[in-house]
């Protein structure tokens, strides 16, 4: 009896390592070669930074990453990433994005418009131009959730004024469906989203990207010191798979 129950417990802790054991993914790029990425359109990996336009007009750009867990669905990830939109022509415009797309339907955008983000999966946007019907300023970030909008901010701040030339460094977790973002340039942090509930989440076999867009107003948009750090879906080790079954087997000798 005594043997049966330590190894029913032994089973039961074996279980709850299992369940809390998860994977995760890393993306660590400098841009200092295309190893990893797929450029689309206007993109190109070039001196030592993703571009995704340069300053001239209706231009359309991706960066993807591959894919970073083997199919197992991503539930969160945090992470960084820097971005500069320069060279100005008629006032800068149109803007970047970044999400998590699904892998098994492939990257499109919202109204196939690259600043708005991906229409699965989770997107932010960075936003320098007000198109109307998808925009209520020439400067704001958006966030999506499979192309459905969850929150959009103006940003008034002088010093976030995204297609002036300066470089940002944003800084991002998504844990559990909430979402916490700031902006850094300089020594200067502008807060953007604290723990904002990311409505209708769910994990998904996804890949990362950023995309960007000109339109006769322009930018040079860029990337770069990309760090991000993905959450999956528990999955147990083969090594605790095989110590379950064998000491399965174990248990049945002592009932």
């Amino acid at each position: 009896m005594k043997a049966r129950y330590i190894i029913k417990n032994a089973l039961a802790s074996l279980l709850v390592i299992a369940s809390a054991s998860a994977t995760s993914g890393v993306i660590s790029n400098d841009f200092s070669d295309a190893t990893g990425v797929t450029t689309v359109g206007s993109a190109a990996i070039v001196g030592g930074v993703g571009r995704l336009t340069t300053a001239s007009g209706f231009q359309n750009g991706s960066i993807i990453f591959d894919a970073t867990d083997g199919g197992i669905p991503i539930t969160g990830f945090s992470g960084s990433f820097d971005f500069s939109l320069t060279n100005a022509n008629g006032g800068g415009a149109d803007g970047i994005s970044f999400g998590l797309f699904d892998s098994a339907v492939g990257l499109s955008y919202v109204g196939n418009i690259e600043e708005e983000g991906s229409t699965t999966g989770f997107a932010l946007g960075f936003d320098t131009w007000n198109n109307g019907a998808f925009d209520t300023s020439a400067n704001e970030i958006s966030l999506r959730n499979n192309g459905v909008l969850i929150q959009r901010l103006s940003i008034t701040d002088s010093m976030f004024q995204f297609d002036q030339g300066s470089s940002y460094t944003v800084d991002l977790s998504f844990v559990g469906g909430l979402l916490d973002l700031s902006v850094t340039t300089g020594s200067t942090t502008l807060n953007v989203f604290n723990q904002l509930a990311v409505t209708g989440w769910q994990a998904l076999d996804g890949q990362f990207y950023f995309g960007g867009r000109t339109g006769g107003a322009n930018n040079l948009q860029v990337i770069d010191n990309v760090f991000l750090e993905t959450q999956t879906v528990s999955t147990p080790s083969i090594a605790i798979l095989m110590m379950f079954g064998a000491m399965a087997v174990f248990a049945r000798r002592f009932k």
